[in-house]
């Protein structure tokens, strides 16, 4: 490894205020429905992530005009899309393949989509059987994608248990058919995802019936509207700051939406059960630590939260068990190893077992180790934020790959980190 891809983490306490950067989930949404809105569409209080620039360079490739200012996105589609044989690369982002693996049969009847690095080591299996179970055709079972021919099924019998993000897809596609369409889902995980999905075809003029998130009732001929659009803030990198602070010190995060939809906001409900002090805004998170109790919580429908969360038990004094570890299997990296081997080389006594991870925490970690990233955005921003628990310093390989969801991570982390003294216990 490169020594300049390494960075030096010294023991440290979270201090200060910061401006949430803005949801990729949000985001990448956004401009997946741009490409099927004729017009001008305006993005708002946008930032930019590796994920969010490969759905843009997709835009781009298909012919719509992105023009930039003052973290403002303006997205002109108004030419006719080339739609003869489409070729897109998604990147590493999962939620584009999944996405547009359906959009773009709005667009073509004959269409290729590849990726890049860790996403070409992740399972396709789910998508491809959920793909063929719309009606479409799939040619092979590995990267590139090719795909072809109509959504015709009807009803479409999708399984949600893998991802939520292929159903996402399927309903910003389903409701620009010329029919009705009836899309019956089963064993859906991650709903919060589906209501931010929901929300945001709504803002652009499209509604969706559905009963308990199992049957969908899609009326066909339906078109989005140009809008302007606000990206909200992230809360699955601010959970990070929220829990170093609730171990060490305060922060105040603005930019953030208290009642928003996105599934990782539930780090509020952690927080509280471990016993930090909490103060919202209509659009700020004030955090600042207190009690440190261990606590239970089921992550199920948030697994992103799993870095923070697992950080946060091990500043308990006490066991903590956190569910929903199934969920970890296929991220970047194999997220539950990760994770518990990072954490298990800082000293931490952590296990898994069935679908939770245990915490035995003591309030303290080791330092004086080179941390792995595996590749993964997440485990080196938790390995950062250890840090607040850490009696030396550590090291992280190739915490570049922050760049994928939240490429100004170290930036906000020089504002809002004070380091402690080596000498720290």
């Amino acid at each position: 490894m490169n020594k300049s891809q390494n960075i030096i983490i010294h023991p440290l306490t979270i201090n200060g205020k910061i401006h949430a950067a803005s949801s990729k989930s949000y985001y990448q949404r956004a401009l997946a429905i741009s490409l099927l809105t004729k017009g001008k569409t305006i993005l708002n209080n946008t930032s930019d992530s590796g994920d969010v620039m490969a759905v843009k360079r997709i835009l781009s490739e298909l012919g719509l005009e992105l023009v930039e200012n003052n973290n403002q996105l303006v997205i002109s589609n108004i030419n006719s899309i080339n739609a003869k044989n489409i070729n897109i690369n998604v990147g590493e982002s999962g939620l584009a393949l999944r996405m547009f693996s359906f959009i773009i049969s709005n667009l073509s009847t004959n269409y290729t989509i590849n990726g890049e690095e860790t996403l070409l080591k992740r399972p396709l299996k789910p998508l491809i059987d959920n793909i063929i179970a719309s009606g479409l055709n799939v040619s092979g079972n590995q990267f590139p994608i090719h795909i072809s021919g109509n959504i015709s099924k009807n009803p479409i019998e999708i399984d949600g248990s893998f991802s939520s993000q292929m159903l996402s897809g399927l309903l910003i596609t389903l409701p620009l058919l010329p029919t009705n369409t009836l899309l019956k889902v089963s064993k859906l995980v991650s709903k919060p995802y589906i209501d931010m999905t929901l929300e945001l075809m709504k803002e652009f003029g499209v509604k969706i019936e559905h009963e308990n998130y199992q049957d969908f009732h899609i009326l066909g001929n339906q078109t989005y509207q140009a809008q302007e659009i606000d990206i909200e803030g992230d809360w699955s990198g601010a959970a990070n700051w929220l829990v170093g602070a609730a171990i060490s010190g305060k922060i105040i995060i603005d930019n953030l939406n208290p009642l928003s939809l996105q599934a990782d906001r539930r780090i509020l409900e952690a927080l509280q059960l471990f016993g930090a002090k909490i103060r919202t805004t209509s659009n700020s998170i004030s955090v600042e630590t207190d009690k440190k109790n261990a606590f239970n919580f089921d992550a199920s429908d948030c697994p992103d939260l799993f870095p923070p969360l697992l950080l946060l038990a091990a500043a308990a004094k006490g066991t903590s068990r956190i569910k929903g570890r199934n969920r970890l299997l296929f991220k970047e990296s194999n997220r539950s190893e990760s994770l518990i081997d990072t954490f298990t080389k800082l000293g931490a006594d952590m296990y898994a077992k069935d679908d939770e991870i245990i915490v035995n925490g003591n309030g303290k970690l080791n330092g004086n180790q080179v941390i792995e990233s595996y590749n993964d955005h997440r485990i080196v921003m938790i390995a950062t934020i250890s840090g607040t628990l850490t009696n030396a310093p550590i090291e992280i390989k190739n915490h570049h790959c922050v760049n994928k969801s939240y490429p100004q991570f170290f930036e906000d982390f020089s504002k809002c980190s004070q380091q402690k003294p080596l000498n720290h216990e």
